[in-house]
């Protein structure tokens, strides 16, 4: 609970579908979804009540106004009308569309309809938000408004959410925890930290220096059994973890001056790849459902 989750894998391996589970629109062929405690597909007031979806195509009543749809949002929710009207006015005050909230949904930009999408999953104030590419199609503004109202979100409210979506770079940013499906079924999760421990390939350190000889670069080679490149006073160098400390030790005690000193680490996007691409070729032959299991949200 109180966490940011990352939903990734490949076109086609469940991740819309595992959501629709979570909110009760779909039941799972085998195993079993517990949301809260419970089984959201029996349709549990108390339940649904606490879960905002938007999905990736957002759909409202284009006959009636923003306003109108977020209110009527609430109403299905069974909430009082000051209750919705207020949240409506923060709503649309947080993620900037105060000034459409007479406009049709219809009139609105693509950028601005995913906005009052997530705005409509959030007029409950839920307690676990699910989104499925609320990032998709978004022009880099839209993209750093929607980002930053969820992490403001997460760490004002303590809520949960889950987002699906293909953009890693939002992804790195914003969640604390990933899974990663493939064929329907979980092959990792965890942290980034975990997950680059798991599937992360060599690290890498730069350090810039002046003064460095060729006897040194060598020694960097065969010492550490590290791949070396040098261009510029740059020297990069790759190898296993814990890396920094030796090459800087070898390189001060050579009289090397070091100037600047960095580890690089994997970003999400090699991890991922690493992730998926090693279950994929271990599982030619995986079916798409997950065996049975029961996950608490």
């Amino acid at each position: 609970m109180g966490s940011i989750t990352g939903f990734l894998g490949p076109n086609g391996a469940g991740k819309t579908t595992t959501m629709f589970c979570l909110i009760g629109a779909l039941r799972p062929e085998s195993g079993a979804v517990e949301v809260f405690g419970k089984d959201p597909y029996r349709r549990d007031p108390e339940v649904k009540g606490r879960i905002g979806f938007a999905p990736e195509q957002p759909a409202f009543y284009n006959h009636l106004t923003v306003q109108q749809n977020l209110v009527f949002a609430g109403q299905l929710l069974s909430q009082r009308a000051q209750k919705t009207k207020t949240r409506v006015r923060e709503l649309s005050k947080s993620f900037a569309f105060e000034e459409y909230v007479g406009r049709k949904p219809w009139m609105l930009s693509h950028g601005y309809r995913q906005r009052v999408a997530i705005a409509e999953a959030l007029v409950g104030d839920p307690d676990l938000l699910i989104l499925d590419e609320p990032t998709t199609g978004l022009d880099p503004s839209s993209m750093i408004r929607i980002r930053d109202e969820l992490l403001k979100m997460n760490k004002d409210r303590g809520m949960t959410i889950l987002i699906s979506s293909h953009n890693l770079h939002l992804l790195e940013r914003t969640a604390d925890y990933y899974i990663f499906l493939a064929r329907g079924t979980v092959v990792a999760s965890g942290t980034l930290g975990e997950l680059s421990e798991k599937f992360g390939r060599e690290g890498s350190v730069a350090v810039e220096t002046e003064g460095l000889s060729p006897e040194v670069e060598a020694r960097l080679s065969g010492e550490l059994g590290a791949a070396v490149r040098s261009k510029d006073g740059i020297v990069t160098v790759t190898s296993g973890p814990g890396t920094l400390t030796k090459v800087l030790g070898l390189l001060v005690s050579n009289g090397v001056i070091v100037k600047n000193a960095e580890t690089r680490k994997d970003a999400l996007e090699a991890i991922y790849v690493n992730a998926v691409g090693e279950s994929n070729a271990a599982n030619d032959t995986a079916v798409t459902g997950a065996p049975e299991t029961k996950r608490q949200v």
